[in-house]
């Protein structure tokens, strides 16, 4: 089940944009989750992992038959866990700057690390977001929907004991557990694996 998050709707203002969008953040935060609900809405997207050793080798060893193998074919690329990749951003300035049309995603485990090992040239090419754990309005979205349309509404309306109670059962669960989309919370536990 997928967690609707508040940043899917500042990455597809972005879709139609010619820069590489990066997706950083800690782990279990659902960065993959999120490009793979975005994926399911985009016809001709493609997604990889640079977990997979032999993809990530092809990169950087080979970049033209990367580019033939993964970027012709689609229109939109998702390259998760991008931060393994040495000289990755080197080899994703190539890809951008001599493959157009193409839109291409790529997800790491911290900002530091694409920074460093990565994004650094690729300077007004790229717009990298920030994705944490999940907001209190996530996971009130996610635990209780009617309760989160008057979510928007709590600052200005006083609230009866019932919905008090209410919201405080929410909170107390997202204080014990937290906003990882994957935690010990057994009402979230057992969910698919929400991303990296």
């Amino acid at each position: 089940m997928y967690i609707p998050r508040i940043l899917e709707e500042k990455v597809r203002k972005y879709l139609s944009s010619l820069e590489i969008i990066a997706i950083v953040g800690p782990r279990q935060s659902g960065k993959t989750t999120l490009l793979r609900h975005i994926q399911e809405s985009l016809e001709n997207a493609g997604f990889i992992t640079f977990e997979d050793v032999d993809i990530r080798m092809l990169f950087e060893k080979d970049i033209q038959s990367f580019i033939d193998l993964y970027v012709h074919p689609c229109q939109y690329l998702i390259i998760d866990e991008f931060q393994y990749a040495r000289e990755g951003g080197q080899k994703l300035k190539l890809i951008y700057d001599t493959v157009p049309g193409k839109k291409i995603f790529i997800t790491g485990s911290s900002l530091i690390d694409l920074t460093i090992s990565s994004v650094k040239k690729l300077v007004g090419r790229i717009f990298t977001f920030t994705l944490y754990p999940l907001t209190f309005a996530e996971f009130v979205h996610y635990r209780d929907p009617d309760l989160f349309r008057l979510h928007g509404k709590m600052k200005e309306m006083s609230l009866s004991e019932p919905l008090q109670k209410r919201y405080a059962a929410v909170l107390d669960e997202f204080i014990r557990f937290g906003g990882y989309p994957r935690s010990e919370n057994p009402s979230i536990a057992s969910l698919p694996n929400t991303g990296r």
